[in-house]
């Protein structure tokens, strides 16, 4: 969508930087005022083109897409809560994954 987004915003990522933790995407998110930074993605512009679609849909209980920061962060609006699932079944998933992935491994390298 570019620098600046849709509503062409030139924000400056003033204010105190609050680490958010939980959920399953992206280290580095903060929230700052009533807005969340997040560092950009593969998978950013299809996500900020699903937000605005929403937006336009006139669907509120997503956040919007505001636009980039100075740091080229995207800016969302700040949604008050909790994430879907606990952070323990984040952790889970993922040795789970892991061990998967080394099962997988192992039996490529005996076939070698």
């Amino acid at each position: 969508l570019g620098s600046g987004g849709p509503r062409g915003l030139s924000v400056t990522g003033d204010g105190a930087e609050l680490v958010l933790s939980g959920g399953n995407v992206t280290s580095g998110v903060v929230r700052v005022g009533n807005t969340i930074r997040r560092p950009l993605t593969r998978h950013s512009d299809r996500v900020h083109g699903l937000l605005l679609h929403l937006e336009r849909a006139g669907f509120a209980a997503s956040p919007r897409f505001l636009g980039l920061d100075g740091q080229g962060r995207a800016i969302l609006t700040y949604l008050g809560g909790d994430t879907a699932l606990p952070d323990w079944h984040y952790r889970e998933c993922t040795k789970r994954k892991a061990a998967a992935f080394d099962a997988n491994r192992a039996a490529l390298a005996r076939n070698l």
